[in-house]
């Protein structure tokens, strides 16, 4: 069991007069566009196979609590996406050295019993 934190970060991006600007990098929103992107042509079995995990990312809290076969999931998926830049190097950090749960996943929430 994995706990990854999904807390925006801030990045500094330049606007249309070449100014720097701090905007927000929405870590939960570019992970789950990453799980369904369309570079990896799912098919609709495809998409229904990763709906759960894209749907335990968004309803979770600050923090979700990944089975290893999820963590193994999101990193297959990040080895496969082509097109990542600078701005994406913190959100990989965070993925690949995402603690182990310290409770081993006793307060893990299932989807079916929301």
């Amino acid at each position: 069991m994995k706990k990854l934190n999904l807390d925006n970060y801030s990045i500094t991006m330049k606007d249309q007069q070449g100014l720097d600007r701090i905007v927000p990098y929405k870590f939960r929103n570019t992970l789950m566009s990453i799980l369904t992107h369309p570079q990896f042509a799912l098919n609709g079995p495809d998409i229904m196979e990763i709906a759960p995990l894209v749907k335990k990312i968004e309803k979770a809290g600050t923090d979700v609590i990944l089975t290893n076969e999820e963590y193994l999931v999101i990193t297959r998926d990040l080895k496969r996406f082509k097109g990542f830049i600078l701005n994406d190097i913190p959100m990989l950090e965070r993925i690949y050295n995402c603690p182990d749960n310290p409770n081993n996943g006793t307060n893990v929430v299932e989807l079916s019993n929301n």
